[in-house]
């Protein structure tokens, strides 16, 4: 928040920048700041919370088919998506390379359940709070983070590659690549959350779990697990298509710098196929009171018919549009406007 308001200082400096319209967004991303560091816990919010548990008992609550479902979002808006925005152009990937690299991430996921460690096959590397003791061996579920774990590597603390896995050399190099990517996304709560926990107030910490509470962790269980699933394959594969054209555009992609800059691509672009993983991101009116409970399942379905007509307004010819997005790729407007007649 103090970077975001000195910065918004340094811009109303400028003439050139509609520094009213950049007071509104810090505003509105102050407000959801302190939504995400102190939630509202009144009367009203707690009653929201529990009509929302019983809304979903009472309709999708334990429903497996309903969870599968969801898994479509894959073919049906990252495949095409990440299609167009990668296949072509002067540093284009082929038409697929979409489809590849969902391949492999949703490969690289669905193997991070350790299928050879009988009686381990769904462990993670836990810290100590005392990080000196090291790690410790806790259940999980299928997630990218299984693969690693944190260790004090100097003065901090650091994520390794996990060594007691028996990975091959292939995935030590997939996952070495992909480091990057998970600890921005670990810090930013998008590895391991999801907005149907959230919405049912089902991811607070330091209180013991009820009856109650675990009948509901478990009614949504196979809901969180897929839109776990959907995230990290969106990010995976985005971050795996940008540094490819990075690449292409001779970039150096062992940087840091570089990779973080691919990193930030592929979590804005996973918000924008898949919706947030917490409620201080979805609309202003379905965070709280009984506007929470009316969009209970309306947020995704509002972040989906957004990026759908952003899709479809960019894909309009317009003089403006089409040389910002023949620059992203590293074509003359005339390159990238002769596009739509092959």
């Amino acid at each position: 928040e103090a970077e975001m308001r000195e910065e918004f200082e340094k811009i109303k400096q400028k003439r050139d920048v509609n520094s009213h319209g950049v007071k509104l967004i810090v505003e509105e991303l102050e407000r959801r700041a302190m939504f995400a560091r102190s939630p509202p816990n009144n009367w009203g919010d707690r009653m929201a919370a529990r009509a929302n548990r019983f809304a979903f008992l009472g309709t999708i609550g334990f429903n497996v088919s309903s969870a599968i479902v969801n898994a479509s979002q894959i073919p049906l808006m990252m495949i095409p998506i990440l299609n167009g925005e990668y296949s072509q152009g002067k540093y284009g990937l082929g038409d697929g390379a979409a489809i590849s690299a969902v391949g492999r991430s949703s490969k690289l996921i669905g193997s991070s359940t350790h299928l050879l460690r009988p009686g381990k096959r769904f462990s993670r590397k836990m810290s100590r709070i005392e990080a000196e003791k090291g790690s410790i061996d806790v259940r999980g579920t299928p997630s990218i983070d299984n693969f690693y774990e944190l260790k004090k590597v100097g003065d901090k603390q650091e994520l390794v590659i996990r060594t007691d896995l028996n990975l091959s050399k292939e995935k030590i190099a997939d996952l070495t690549r992909l480091k990057t990517l998970v600890e921005i996304a670990g810090n930013r709560g998008m590895l391991n959350r999801s907005l149907f926990y959230d919405t049912l107030s089902l991811e607070k910490s330091g209180r013991q779990r009820g009856l109650w509470d675990k009948v509901n962790a478990g009614s949504a269980f196979f809901f969180h697990l897929t839109e776990r699933f959907n995230r990290q394959v969106a990010m995976m594969s985005t971050y795996d298509l940008e540094l490819q054209r990075m690449r292409e555009q001779g970039r150096d992609v062992s940087s840091i710098d570089v990779q973080t800059e691919a990193a930030n691509v592929a979590l804005r672009r996973a918000q924008e196929m898949n919706g947030g993983a917490t409620l201080s991101t979805a609309s202003g009116i379905a965070q709280r009171g009984w506007g929470r409970v009316a969009m209970m399942y309306k947020s995704y379905g509002v972040q989906m018919y957004y990026t759908l007509l952003k899709t479809g307004y960019q894909a309009m010819p317009r003089t403006s549009t089409d040389k910002w997005l023949a620059e992203e790729r590293g074509m003359t407007l005339k390159e990238f406007q002769a596009l739509d007649n092959t």
